[in-house]
């Protein structure tokens, strides 16, 4: 049976070997942040793909993600519809744990945890090098490490057996321009219940008993939380990481262009009026892609 999938530009493999021939229709979606990536497919049934088995897929010979078949349907004599994900659910990065890490770096932990789970790893972060204790109590790997990120607002994934951390706006991201005249659409939206300008934190010093506060920042409105503290260091790191989330997300947009090599996390550089254009972090990237047409939807903030 010959494929209505003629482009030469896709390229997908099933445990390695080339399927390209069989595919009908593509669908991926990329997340910037712990969600994991899922890349679905319709293909001929001439192959018979099997739960577990490996994906990837490229885009002009660039590897866009690799995924592990999470789900299959068959549709008799007509298409298998496989749907795939970044992370191996079935795998330990989901298994709830027990255990403490003590004395080591963020860093270390974190490589650590990638090779146990069989991954590689990308840790590049300010405070990475810092010694830290951190209980693991009937949690996840997966959890532990999105706790991780969220407490020292991270982006942190799982992308092509790589475990990856990284600051949301660092200048070691890859960046891409976009001009919003080039675009099918682009909107943007401003949140006010984002809109604080300032941090307080309330703690307890454990060593002297005496109450504390940490503020960061001068104008109103102000962001206040009450937080468990070893110390003041600690505490300030702690508000310097809501502060850090309070900066970003102010905004959120989204975009709509013809086919184009974009991925999650990346630094999008909008060009376009006073009202759009910026600079933002790309959270989610969906290509719907047939023989007809390759769509890309872009979501940032």
């Amino acid at each position: 049976m010959e494929s209505i999938y003629k482009t030469n530009n896709f390229k997908i493999t099933l445990n390695n070997k080339d399927i390209s021939v069989c595919v009908m229709s593509i669908s991926y979606e990329d997340f910037e942040n712990s969600q994991s990536d899922t890349f679905k497919i319709k293909v001929f049934p001439n192959i018979r793909p099997n739960i577990k088995d490996k994906i990837k897929f490229f885009i002009d010979n660039h590897l866009m993600g690799s995924f592990s078949i999470a789900s299959i349907a068959y549709n008799y004599k007509t298409s298998y519809e496989i749907e795939c994900t970044s992370i191996d659910y079935s795998s330990s990065f989901r298994e709830r744990k027990n255990r403490s890490f003590d004395n080591l770096s963020y860093k270390q932990i974190l490589e650590a945890i990638a090779k146990e789970n069989n991954l590689q790893s990308k840790i590049d972060f300010d405070r990475m090098d810092e010694i830290v204790h951190i209980d693991q109590i009937n949690q996840s790997d997966s959890s532990l490490c999105f706790h991780i990120a969220k407490t020292l607002n991270l982006t942190q994934c799982v992308k092509n057996e790589t475990l990856i951390f990284l600051e949301k706006n660092s200048e070691k991201k890859p960046t891409i321009t976009i001009n919003a005249d080039e675009c099918i659409s682009v909107s943007l939206q401003s949140y006010s219940k984002m809109a604080y300008k300032s941090v307080e934190v309330s703690y307890q010093n454990p060593q002297s008993l005496e109450n504390k506060i940490i503020r960061i920042g001068k104008q109103e409105p102000v962001l206040k939380r009450n937080i468990h503290s070893k110390n003041d260091d600690e505490a300030y790191k702690k508000a310097e990481g809501y502060f850090k989330a309070i900066k970003s997300n102010q905004r959120k947009g989204k975009l709509e262009l013809v086919g184009k090599i974009i991925y999650a996390g990346t630094i999008l550089k909008l060009k376009g009026d006073s009202e759009i254009q910026g600079e933002y972090v790309i959270n989610k990237v969906s290509h719907s892609i047939d023989p007809s047409s390759w769509r890309v939807a872009v979501e940032f903030g």
